[in-house]
């Protein structure tokens, strides 16, 4: 039986069940043939294919089946147990649903015919077909072998140590080793368990010699600072240990020179306290100078590194990962960060995470903002109802599960090691990494949502990313590279960086690679036009540019309606009778800047992603450029003196050859001698130069491609602001004519309002004058009871109605008789309150009071009424301090005296404290009287 027919496989069969095509440009993979296929035709396909691709579908099957003993193993197995347990109630359904449909066809078998022919049409035996085909389903699913015990969480001990990763080691070499040109054409690939890589002491790549005119390249999966450290070690032919402390017992002295602090450690960014994504590798090219090592003689004679350098490379590149996967990295590292912090000892500080999460819990709660939690169930298809339903939703879960578990697991186990894994990091955290929560900023990318799936599910909503190339040239042989890569398998993602590198080199031109340095300005041209390689299927890769070049599109178009429809009630308004139009409804419509507002705010999104785009871009250029200007110094013909002593030197040993072909002692000396000064100055290759060069006018060429998108979406953004502006000029115009149509209605109901009081000042004298005359007394009418004449009246009515009438308008129209009225008031007034006491009256009753003014005094006034008693007793005191005139005892009286009232008289007080009456004009009449009680 080929590989993939065991088990308890379910085979329909049916006119109704078709093959499910394979896409063209995944039809040459051999395993992704055979696991499409169905069950039923899997063992012919098996046989057909060549020894070679039968041993590759054995161990993917062992793959897979190891892959789901370390998910059954791993303490998180609860996709497993669902899908048992899922397993388990369809099965049981099953077998209550396979009788009634038994039934059910068998009396529909019964009516099908009459007479001997068959009475259903050609819509009725397809049904009945997919109802043979469904109690088939269900008779295979009555035989399956449940297992009574349900899968437990394990106990973490996997069978894989390294985590079913593989190291690739490509070798490069020599299409003809006699040719002069160093040209590396043929290519190979092999496969290493990681394991076998970075533990293995024996037996490790790594620690073989490179054979001659030989190219290696080790490619890490992941951007582990343990693994780099244990391949680096490998390397050498030492163990992990000290690099920096030279006195300390541990410490190595090979591995040192490329992982010592100043090239290691220290261009580490982020401090213990900050978050996750704040963990990178600052961008930089270190060149370290090689030369023989001192060691001892033996195995352990350290390789002879003669000329050139070694070089160190960070560089960041963007790329880009699937919404869903990105939930999953965050979830786990938010878990592992929660567990290590459990694990810390508790140290007395500020709750900082506590009352973070406590308001995010309380914005969820009063519904300031929809939880992220939330928005990400939106996109979720529906649970199903059935069992069958569930257990093929769950069975996807664990495929997925499967399909992530060796990334989770290096993430929970090196996220905190000593020193740290690095993880992928968004757009967002790249930039703003001091923000503990970036999702919110992650789910409102310009990709995000120019890829979200929604009720679509054959879309993937995918988000850009920012990973890290690290890149160690450690001879002229040999390099080793880390980077990322996609969670899961993602076959085939021809977006894969190092899936990238693998098609360039098959496809390698003669003279393309020409030295170890050409290899690696490859492997950074590879990661730096990830989103700019046409040439490369889409797959699933978002087209980063085009996706922004359609948002600033969609934003430009929106912004030249807006303008067309500012213009449309320009016109409107100018060509329209001010008078008719309704002032208040076409200022609200220019004071509503709402949608100019949501495109100004787009176009800063997008501004602001592609700065950060920009910014990454930056960091490449300027890592290429020290590279390039590394390898010029390492050319002899980049400084003129070196390169004419390396001629002179030439020529020398050229003189000392004898001509019968023998070698004397001194040429064979003066041979040693320049091998040996002299070999330190061998010549970078100029295409390699040529290549560098060309890799920064690459950068170069991307970086001003966004950059030029950054500037349209900048003058887009500032139209916007120009249409605001108008916007906000516009109401204003329209708000100062609305002003100005009300002054004038203003100015016409004062006139109006003026003839009305003129009328009224006229008028309401005469009335006045009438009234009093139109009134029964005996002084008007005499006391015979007779009546005034009307002459008799007019002859007062009429002269002091004029009076009035003349004073009221000189008050109302004339400033001149305003002002002489005011002074005649104003003189009188200070006469009478100078002359009269009335001002010292006011002074002293209002004489230190505070804000309160004359509330305070009312109050004062009316204890001093009611206050009885308290006037007894200052009389009683004042009486006893005349008998005893002591002038301390007095005090000493009056102090008890103003205790026991609280609050007493002020001026009997005066008078008790001072010993003194007040006896000057008035004030002691108004004393002596004092106030009077009600009674």
């Amino acid at each position: 039986m080929a590989p993939g027919t065991q088990g308890d496989p379910i085979i329909p069969t049916g006119s109704d069940f078709y093959d499910d095509p394979i896409p063209e440009n995944i039809q040459d993979d051999t395993l992704i043939q055979f696991f499409r296929c169905r069950y039923e035709k899997r063992d012919a396909l098996y046989h057909s294919f060549t020894p070679e691709q039968q041993d590759r579908i054995k161990r993917e099957i062992l793959r897979i089946k190891r892959l789901r003993n370390n998910l059954s193993s791993s303490k998180d197995n609860l996709p497993i147990q669902d899908l048992e347990r899922y397993r388990a109630k369809w099965k049981a359904q099953a077998m209550d649903e396979s009788n009634i449909k038994k039934a059910e066809n068998e009396a529909h078998a019964k009516i099908a015919y009459i007479g001997g022919k068959s009475i259903l049409s050609d819509g009725d035996k397809k049904i009945k077909r997919r109802k043979l085909d469904e109690l088939r389903i269900l008779e295979a699913v009555r035989s399956w072998k449940i297992t009574a015990d349900t899968p437990q969480p394990g106990d973490g001990n996997l069978e894989d140590p390294g985590y079913d990763f593989t190291v690739s080691q490509i070798t490069l070499t020599k299409s003809d080793p006699n040719e002069n040109l160093h040209s590396f054409g043929n290519y190979q690939i092999k496969q290493h368990p990681l394991h076998k890589i970075i533990h293995e002491k024996y037996d490790n790549p790594l620690m073989e010699e490179c054979p001659p005119n030989t190219v290696r390249y080790f490619h890490l999966p992941a951007n582990n600072m343990v693994w780099i450290e244990e391949a680096i070690a490998r390397y050498y032919n030492e163990d992990r240990g000290e690099y920096d402390y030279r006195k300390s017992p541990d410490y190595r002295v090979k591995s040192s020179n490329i992982l010592c602090r100043e090239f290691w450690t220290a261009q580490q960014h982020g401090g213990r306290n900050d978050p996750i994504h704040a963990r990178h590798m600052r961008s930089k090219c270190s060149d370290i100078s090689r030369g023989p090592c001192k060691g001892t003689t033996g195995e352990d004679q350290p390789r002879e590194m003669i000329g050139g350098k070694n070089f160190v490379i960070f560089m960041p590149y963007l790329h880009w990962e699937t919404d869903r996967r990105r939930r999953k990295m965050a979830e786990v590292i938010k878990e592992e960060t929660k567990r290590f912090k459990n694990s810390l000892p508790h140290v007395n500080g500020r709750p900082s995470d506590e009352i973070v999460e406590a308001i995010r819990q309380c914005k969820i709660k009063f519904g300031a903002r929809v939880p992220t939690e939330l928005r990400a169930r939106r996109n979720q298809p529906q649970a199903p109802n059935s069992y069958w339903g569930k257990y093929m939703m769950q069975a996807a879960k664990v495929y997925d599960a499967m399909d992530i578990e060796p990334d989770v697991r290096v993430l929970r186990e090196n996220l905190y090691s000593n020193p740290p894994l690095h993880g992928r990091r968004t757009l967002d955290q790249s930039y703003y990494w001091k923000l503990e929560n970036t999702e919110p900023r992650d789910e409102d990318q310009v990709v995000y949502r120019g890829t979200r799936a929604g009720k679509d599910i054959g879309r993937t909503t995918r988000v850009t990313m920012v990973d890290q190339l690290w890149l160690y040239v450690l001879d002229e042989n040999t390099i080793i590279s880390s980077f990322p890569r996609r969670w899961g398998r993602n076959k085939p993602d021809y977006s894969g960086v190092h899936k990238c590198i693998r098609q360039r080199l098959e496809h390698i031109r003669d003279g393309e690679i020409q030295s170890v340095y050409d290899l690696a300005l490859l492997i950074m041209n590879q990661c730096s036009t990830v989103f700019f390689d046409r040439t490369k299927p889409v797959d699933d890769r978002p087209e980063v540019l085009d996706i922004f070049a359609n948002a600033i599109g969609s934003v430009s178009e929106l912004k030249t309606i807006a303008f067309e429809g500012f213009w449309r009630h320009l016109q409107k308004l100018n060509a329209s009778n001010i008078h008719e139009l309704d002032m208040e409804a076409t200022a609200r419509t220019y004071l509503n800047i709402n949608p100019e507002g949501e495109l100004l705010r787009e176009a800063h999104d997008i501004i602001d992603e592609l700065r950060m785009m920009t910014r990454i871009y930056n960091h490449q250029l300027h890592v290429a450029e020290a590279f390039h200007k590394s390898l010029q110094s390492l050319n002899e013909q980049d400084t003129p003196e070196k390169g004419l002593l390396s001629q002179m030197k030439q020529i020398v040993s050229l003189l000392d050859q004898p001509q019968n072909g023998s070698v004397s002692r001194h040429s064979r000396a003066s041979s040693d001698v320049s091998s040996l000064n002299f070999s330190s100055s061998k010549q970078i290759p100029e295409a390699t130069l040529q290549n560098a060069a060309d890799l920064i006018a690459s950068i170069t060429l991307r970086r001003n491609e966004l950059q030029d998108l950054e500037n349209n979406t900048r003058e887009i953004s500032d139209q916007l602001r120009d249409l605001l502006s108008l916007k906000q000029q516009q109401a204003s115009i329209i708000e100062a004519k609305y002003a100005l149509e009300r002054a004038d209605e203003s100015v016409s109901q004062g006139r109006k309002l003026t003839l009305f009081t003129i009328i009224t000042i006229i008028f309401l004298p005469l009335s006045f004058m009438s009234s009093v005359f139109g009134m029964n007394s005996s002084e008007l009418s005499g006391s015979n009871g007779g009546l005034m004449s009307l002459r008799h009246q007019f002859t007062f009515m009429f002269p002091i109605s004029l009076a009035v009438i003349t004073i009221s308008l000189g008050l109302a129209f004339s400033d001149w008789i305003r002002g002489l009225i005011s002074l005649l008031v104003t003189i009188s007034w200070a006469a009478v309150s100078e002359y009269s006491g009335l001002q010292y009256l006011w002074k002293l009753c209002t004489n230190n009071r505070d804000a309160k003014g004359l509330r305070e005094m009312k109050l004062e006034w009316k204890r001093k009424i009611y206050g009885r008693r308290e006037r007894k007793m200052v009389r009683d005191a004042l009486d006893k301090a005349k008998e005893n005139p002591s002038k301390k005892e007095l005090r000493q009286d009056s102090l008890e005296v103003a205790n026991i009232n609280g609050h007493g008289d002020d001026i009997e007080m005066d008078r008790i404290t001072s010993g003194k009456s007040i006896s000057k004009g008035w004030r002691r009449k108004f004393r002596k009287r004092g106030p009077r009680s009600p009674a």
